[in-house]
């Protein structure tokens, strides 16, 4: 079995959550950042009930992403979409195929919650 080697980045996320934990609800004391966004839509307040998007909905959501002007942007939008289950469909699957990079970036801070 391979031995898992924690980085900084795994310390980061540590920090975060010991912080959210002790009621730092909106992690105010860490800048913006993808990891920040991770842990505040896997734990946060900011989780959205399950619904089923629209076409209209997949749209804004490709716009907004399109027009976001930095990683941090795009994740909160990323976010929203995959703590959705129920929302994604074959066309929105396309629209997340477009940020392929982030999402794998996303899909690894979430294993190190698992860790």
């Amino acid at each position: 079995m391979k031995e898992f080697k924690e980085t900084e980045g795994h310390q980061f996320i540590k920090q975060m959550l010991n912080a959210f934990r002790n009621g730092d609800e909106n992690l105010d004391q860490f800048p913006d950042s993808v990891e920040k966004e991770v842990v505040l839509s896997r734990f946060g307040k900011n989780m959205q009930d399950s619904e089923e998007f629209t076409h209209e909905q997949i749209l804004d959501f490709k716009l907004k992403i399109d027009n976001a002007e930095n990683e941090v942007e795009k994740t909160e939008i990323l976010m929203r979409i995959l703590s959705n289950c129920n929302g994604i469909t074959e066309e929105l699957r396309e629209v997340l195929l477009e940020h392929k990079d982030l999402l794998d970036r996303i899909r690894i801070i979430n294993k190190s919650f698992i860790c």
